[in-house]
């Protein structure tokens, strides 16, 4: 097996990067977020369920786009409970804090960063829930 080119990874990221915070890509989602939440309704259901939730919890969500299934879990953790939601970039988080503030939930605060280098220390208790599973090579 060859070992991958670094500059070939960076270019990569850089161009999801891209991909996922450019101005289309948020408009897009601005526009068809009502539909596109409904068709993700039942990949949120399986993760509430998966997740165990409960009042009191502290969730991070990687990854959160616009919000879901952020939204979701912070309306399960209830006030006593706080949800950290991430993301690439600022267009698809100020979507997912506009979607909260209508809402109502004021247990929720959204963080631009990446996967790879979170900016939080230590995390006590981490879930994986394996529902799609992405191979870079």
């Amino acid at each position: 097996m060859s070992v991958p080119d670094p500059s070939k990874i960076q270019k990569f990221r850089e161009h999801l990067h891209e991909e996922w915070t450019g101005h289309e890509t948020v408009a897009a989602w601005r526009k068809w977020h009502d539909r596109i939440a409904t068709f993700t309704r039942g990949a949120t259901e399986a993760i509430l369920e998966t997740a165990q939730l409960r009042p009191g919890l502290r969730v991070l969500d990687l990854a959160s786009g616009v919000g879901d299934p952020a939204l979701s879990i912070a309306a399960k953790v209830t006030a006593s409970g706080r949800v950290t939601a991430t993301d690439l970039g600022p267009g698809m988080i100020s979507l997912a804090e506009e979607l909260a503030r209508t809402k109502g939930l004021t247990n929720i605060e959204f963080r631009e960063a990446g996967a790879e280098s979170l900016p939080f220390g230590r995390i006590l208790r981490r879930a994986c829930l394996p529902l799609w599973h992405h191979v870079l090579s």
